[in-house]
């Protein structure tokens, strides 16, 4: 099966959106390229992120949970577990589990 994969922040252009105030990201292992596919979003409206991190999956497919969140964390995010703990970067990266949910505001 074929599905048409167009970049978020080409879409919320298209549409004349410039305002979201929250996004869910639970796309079973691409949320690195959800997430790369809403740079302009994310650097400029800041939103809320609810998200999904596939661990196995997104290794993989060759994508480091790492790397994608050290891209929020430029991007002025800070992280914590759906419950309100502060969590680091580094500890949802090194995580065991194989889907780590996490909620990412954005500083400021």
């Amino acid at each position: 099966m074929e599905c048409q994969v167009r970049r978020l922040d080409d879409v919320l252009l298209e549409l004349g959106i410039q305002k979201i105030d929250l996004i869910k990201i639970d796309c079973e292992g691409a949320e690195a390229e959800v997430v790369r596919g809403a740079a302009a979003l994310l650097r400029e409206a800041r939103p809320v992120l609810f998200l999904e991190l596939h661990m196995d999956v997104l290794e993989r497919r060759g994508e480091s949970a790492a790397a994608l969140l050290a891209q929020l964390t430029a991007a002025g995010y800070r992280f914590t577990e759906p419950g309100g703990r502060s969590r680091s970067a580094r500890s949802l990266s090194d995580s065991l589990r194989a889907i780590v949910r996490i909620v990412c505001v954005a500083d400021g």
